[in-house]
């Protein structure tokens, strides 16, 4: 097949490329420019630097396709013949070349009915594209039928989502409201702790006075306590004297015993129940008999 166009790829700096077909006139010569997944654009910023060279105002952008194709006019002949004239070979040839170059290029731009391969964006130009079969494959256009059935799933699902999230939304408000509830009864429950822990303190320092006036009140009774002491005066013989004999126990003494009757004297009880300060560092009772008959008791050490 004949070459009726040549491809390049933008560098950001290349303005000059090259022609590598034949044409009749500079005006046949198109150019156009085409960023990447975008229709391509026809641009007149050229001039031609050479016959076989073109010559861009501003270099194309890195990646962009630069094509230089050749549109041959077909609106008419470029020599026309008269009745009587001379037929020159030059002229006859520049029409074969204009019909030539014009069949070269509807060949090169051919769309094949049973297997069309296209090398650009397709532009229908307000036309459908009807009775379109279903795309099975990843890159297949999809018709109108399939369309609606995606869009019927999606709607379906849709408002199922809707639903879900009307129902989660209630229950995130029955939550809040129940969350709002909780947090009113913490409040209260931490506003009567707190009265609580007021109390607990006032009884806790209450109590720190008690427990300082039980110790004190303990140590003043150790400090005064005394141990009981059973203290009694029997009568006894002894030397033909009739004496009063001095006995005495401690309330920790718990074997020795004591009969009431032994400490009578003339009716008169002569026992009673005195403290371990009535006796001495001798472990004796702090007793002494004067000469009237009189027991002088010691009081002090």
């Amino acid at each position: 097949m004949a070459t009726t166009e040549n491809k390049y790829t933008g560098d950001g700096s290349t303005t000059r490329y090259s022609i590598q077909f034949e044409y009749l006139n500079e005006s046949d010569i198109k150019v156009s420019l085409q960023e990447p997944g975008q229709a391509a654009q026809t641009t007149t910023a050229f001039t031609f630097a050479n016959a076989t060279t073109i010559q861009l105002n501003s270099p194309p952008t890195a990646g962009y396709e630069v094509r230089i194709f050749r549109e041959t006019s077909n609106d008419t002949l470029i020599s026309k013949f008269f009745a009587g004239s001379a037929i020159r070979a030059v002229d006859l040839n520049k029409n074969f070349e204009q019909t030539l170059f014009s069949v070269q290029e509807v060949l090169a731009r051919f769309i094949d009915r049973t297997q069309a391969i296209f090398q650009n964006n397709v532009d229908l130009g307000g036309f459908k594209i009807v009775n379109l079969g279903n795309g099975t494959n990843a890159n297949d256009a999809v018709n109108k039928s399939q369309l609606d059935s995606t869009q019927n799933y999606n709607d379906t699902q849709l408002a199922a989502s809707v639903t879900e999230a009307t129902n989660q939304a209630t229950t995130a408000t029955t939550k809040a409201g129940e969350a709002n509830q909780s947090a009113i009864d913490a409040n209260a429950s931490a506003s009567a702790a707190s009265i609580s822990a007021s109390a607990a303190s006032t009884s806790a320092d209450d109590a720190e006075g008690f427990a300082a006036a039980a110790s004190n009140s303990a140590t003043a009774a150790q400090t005064f306590a005394v141990d009981p002491v059973f203290f009694g005066f029997k009568r006894n013989v002894a030397g033909g004297r009739t004496v009063l004999r001095c006995e005495f126990s401690a309330a920790t003494d718990t074997t020795t015993l004591h009969d009431p009757n032994d400490f009578f004297y003339k009716n008169k009880v002569t026992s009673f129940m005195g403290s371990n300060g009535l006796i001495n560092a001798q472990n004796e009772p702090k007793f002494s008999y004067q000469s009237n008959g009189h027991v002088y008791i010691q009081l002090h050490n």
